[in-house]
C-alpha cells in the first residue's frame, strides 16, 4: 500500500545547483568475497561467464567483472517471499556508466543461486522497508545527474521478476526554453507518518524555477531563481 502525503515548509533553500547531500543507504557495494560468491552464482548456466578481478587505474585496484558486467550494489532482504535469505544485485556494464539490470539471488541449502535477472531495473541508493506481507521492498534514489533532475523509485521483486515504479519524477522540465523547472532531492529518512508503527519514507524535495537570459539545456547561470522546499512522504 502506498499513500502519498504532502506538507509544505518554508525554510532557507540551498542553491539550485548544489551538490547532492550525503544520505544514508541500506544498499552498498559488494566486498571482494561477496563479489566472488554472488558473481559465481550469477554465471551458472551462462556461457563464457566467470568472475575476474581486473585492474582499474594506476593504483593497482581491481574490480570484479563477469560477463562484461560489474556488480555495483547489494540489498539484503526477503523480497520474493517471507523468511528467505535473498539479495538484489545491481549490475552495470564494465565499459560505461549504463546499468544492465538487477539479479535476485537466494540462499538455499547453504548455497547462493541466481533465481532470475531483470533488465531495466537498477536499484543502487536505496532504503529497505518491510511490507505488510513480510516481504521487503526498496525506495531508491535514481541515478542523479545534478543538472538533469532526479527520480525516486519503488523496487519490488516477486518469484519471477523485479519491478520498478516511479514515486517521484523530478526530471528537468522546460529544457531548451527560457524558463526551466529543476528538482533536487535533499535528505531522506525512515519515519512513521501514518501511525501504523511501521517506517515510511520521507524525502526533502527542492524545486526551482529558473529564468534564463537565453535558452540552454542544461541551464547555466540563471538570471532569476525561485525555489520551494517540499517534504514528500510515502506510506510503505
Amino acid at each position: 500500500m502506498i499513500a502519498s502525503l504532502l506538507a509544505m515548509t518554508a525554510l532557507a533553500l540551498p542553491t539550485w545547483n548544489a551538490s547532492s547531500p550525503i544520505v544514508k543507504h541500506d544498499t552498498r557495494a559488494p566486498d571482494a568475497h561477496e563479489a566472488q560468491v554472488f558473481g559465481t552464482a550469477y554465471c551458472v548456466g551462462r556461457t563464457n561467464c566467470e568472475v575476474k578481478f581486473q585492474p582499474i587505474g594506476v593504483a593497482g585496484k581491481t574490480i570484479p567483472v563477469m560477463n562484461n558486467r560489474v556488480p555495483v550494489s547489494l540489498a539484503y532482504g526477503s523480497f520474493s517471499r517471507p523468511n528467505v535469505q535473498e539479495v538484489l544485485m545491481t549490475l552495470c556494464l564494465a565499459q560505461s556508466d549504463a546499468c544492465d539490470g538487477v539479479t535476485l539471488l537466494r540462499r538455499e541449502r547453504g548455497q547462493w543461486k541466481a533465481v532470475y535477472h531483470t533488465e531495466g531495473v537498477t536499484p543502487r541508493d536505496c532504503l529497505t522497508f518491510r511490507r505488510f506481507d513480510r516481504r521487503d521492498q526498496l525506495a531508491c534514489r535514481g541515478n542523479e545527474f545534478v543538472m538533469f533532475g532526479v527520480k525516486l523509485h519503488l523496487v519490488t521483486a516477486n518469484a519471477t521478476h523485479a519491478t520498478q515504479k516511479t514515486l517521484l519524477d523530478g526530471e528537468l522540465q522546460g529544457c531548451g526554453s527560457n524558463e526551466v523547472i529543476f528538482t533536487h532531492l535533499g535528505s531522506w529518512r525512515k519515519q512513521d507518518v501514518n501511525n501504523d508503527r511501521r517506517p515510511d519514507v520521507v524525502v526533502d524535495v527542492y524545486r526551482y524555477k529558473l529564468q534564463l537570459a537565453r535558452s540552454s539545456c542544461p541551464p547555466h547561470e540563471p538570471s532569476h531563481v525561485e525555489g520551494e522546499r517540499t517534504e514528500r512522504r510515502w506510506a510503505m
